[in-house]
């Protein structure tokens, strides 16, 4: 079974509009498109290590807030299963 380790805006929905932000207006602030913010609120899209940077600067918010690290399992019949990460895995 093949694991990989992914980052997850799971936050992002939520701080976003404490920020008072639509989609629009975050993708404009970070010079991104903007298909760009609905893909990565959904998890269908990762950003990159940057990006999640200027996030967390432009929302003032700690990275916890927004993003979880897991493990994603592929498991048989291709479902995917996401669960925490560990710390010895997020070192791997």
């Amino acid at each position: 079974m093949a694991q990989h380790i992914q980052v997850l805006a799971t936050g992002l929905k939520v701080k976003r509009r404490q920020a008072g932000l639509t989609q629009r207006e975050l993708a404009q602030r970070l010079g991104v498109t903007q298909n760009y913010i609905p893909a990565i609120e959904a998890g269908s899209r990762q950003m990159s290590a940057q990006l999640r940077s200027s996030v967390c600067d432009l929302l003032r918010a700690e990275f916890d807030e927004i993003f979880a690290i897991v493990r994603r399992d592929d498991g048989a019949h291709g479902l995917i299963r996401y669960v925490p990460a560990t710390a010895s895995q997020r070192r791997d």
